[in-house]
């Protein structure tokens, strides 16, 4: 069997970061067209649940990537990580504002 890595093999990690790229482009925004600017700001229900989808897709593509090379697998732990804040941002305004303002 050959030790040498087929060039296909490099390309599939940049393929994972692709697929969170464009989830990203095109999640975040509408998501954040949710936002209810208030005194205590907060995110309706719609971009809360866009928000968690836009986290588990990009943490599903990091998982999924492959350990080496370890460019594509950094770019995508710092989408899975960017999408995991805003998630749980939105979660917990959503959380504080339906508790206390609702």
């Amino acid at each position: 069997m050959s030790t040498q890595s087929h060039p296909a093999s490099r390309r599939s990690g940049w393929v994972f970061v692709g697929v969170a790229i464009v989830a990203t482009i095109i999640a975040w925004p509408i998501a954040a067209g949710f936002y209810s600017p208030t005194a205590i700001g907060f995110v309706h229900l719609p971009g809360v649940i866009l928000f968690v989808l836009l986290a588990v897709s990009c943490t599903v593509c990091f998982l999924l990537c492959p350990r080496r090379p370890l460019a594509p697998k950094l770019v995508s732990l710092l989408l899975a990580i960017h999408a995991a804040y805003w998630a749980l941002d939105a979660d917990a305004y959503y959380w504080l504002h339906s508790v206390y303002h609702a």
